[in-house]
């Protein structure tokens, strides 16, 4: 049978006196004090203690002490090398395992014996975000910059919350800037909702996002916009946009700004511009004057313009007046955030587009 000596520690020892004793010498007895509460127990009173030079704190709570294990490295049993230009982090496979589905299969299974493991097509600072999150429930370091690369490792080791928590902070922060990139993070992953608050913003704000995105706005993606009926613009002012980028454009494929080359790079755009909902007077004033609607033409929208409701003639430009309408935000709300925490990162740090994909949506010029 086990005996224990519970004998009282001599009273001019004190605590930190007994530690030292107890942790510098095997052999001496204080060494084997019990781990249970009792006169001679040392462990049950000790709140702190140094690790590897790093301070322990026992007494704190079990997800900040977990939080600790990954912020000061301690005892962990796995490396993973992320990224192109490849950044290490350590970590511990049984609290990764219940964060992840993915990463239970990978460390308790035939991968089980793996210490080092490589993640070439995950950007490090997004990778950093997932442990964060997988070890303290908290989101530190989400901006929209980069986002979508934290949704593209929250969904490779599905990580339900972290990815909810991207979507949620990229609904809230659509900017002129960045609208075409989160469109384009949607339909790579088929997001209906968040492709809608894109869509809204678009609608609501088309010649501030237009502007901001002329010289590298593809002519699909100005078709699909100039096609929509929802857009909040006078009609005169799209027509003055679509002016400027078929000037772009022609400087884009090496070709004199003419009214001809004009019509081969955006003749298609030009025709979805709705001259007949336009106030005539704006019409006479800002499209005739520029000579890129014919003669014909022009007779032809100021006949349909000044015709009686039952007798306007076919022509071929849209006649549909653009209605903009208050579209409902397909924006997740606050009961669907799941339990974490936000954690606003007070430092901008300068990197680039981390949408490395090239977009559909935008040219970018060298």
């Amino acid at each position: 049978m086990l005996e224990y000596d519970t004998s009282s520690p001599p009273s001019n020892m004190d605590f930190e006196d007994l530690l030292a004793m107890a942790t510098s010498d095997p052999d001496n007895e204080a060494a084997n004090l019990p781990t249970v509460s009792g006169k001679g127990s040392i462990a049950a009173s000790t709140t702190t203690l140094f690790v590897n030079e790093v301070k322990m704190n026992y007494n704190l709570s079990l997800e900040k002490r977990v939080g600790f294990l990954l912020d000061k490295k301690l005892y962990t049993d796995v490396t993973f090398v992320v990224g192109e230009d490849p950044r290490e982090f350590t970590a511990h496979k049984l609290i990764l395992a219940t964060a992840s589905p993915v990463f239970a299969s990978m460390f308790f299974s035939a991968m089980a014996s793996l210490s080092v493991i490589e993640i070439p097509d995950c950007l490090p600072d997004a990778f950093q975000a997932l442990l964060q999150y997988a070890y303290k429930s908290e989101v530190s370091g989400l901006r929209t910059e980069i986002a979508p690369e934290i949704l593209y490792v929250a969904r490779k080791y599905a990580v339900k919350g972290l990815e909810d928590a991207c979507l949620i902070h990229m609904s809230s922060n659509i900017t002129n800037e960045n609208v075409f990139d989160i469109l384009e993070c949607t339909k790579m992953y088929d997001l209906s909702a968040l492709e809608a608050d894109c869509w809204a913003f678009i609608e609501e704000h088309p010649k501030q996002v237009l502007n901001f995105h002329l010289e590298r706005l593809e002519l699909d993606m100005l078709l699909i916009i100039l096609k929509n009926d929802r857009l909040k613009i006078v009609e005169t002012d799209l027509f003055e946009i679509v002016l400027q980028w078929t000037d772009y454009e022609c400087f884009q494929q090496n070709l004199e700004s003419t009214i001809d080359n004009k019509h081969l790079v955006g003749g298609k755009a030009l025709k979805l511009i709705r001259f007949t909902t336009m106030n005539p007077s704006s019409f006479v004033e800002k499209v005739v004057p520029t000579s890129i609607l014919s003669v014909d033409e022009i007779a032809r929208i100021l006949i349909y313009v000044n015709a009686s409701l039952g007798n306007k003639p076919e022509i071929e430009f849209n006649t549909q007046k653009r209605s903009p309408k208050q579209v409902e935000s397909a924006k997740v709300t606050e009961s669907q955030k799941g339990v974490f925490q936000f954690v606003s990162d007070s430092e901008e740090r300068n990197i680039g587009n981390p949408m490395r994909r090239r977009h559909r949506a935008r040219r970018y010029l060298p």
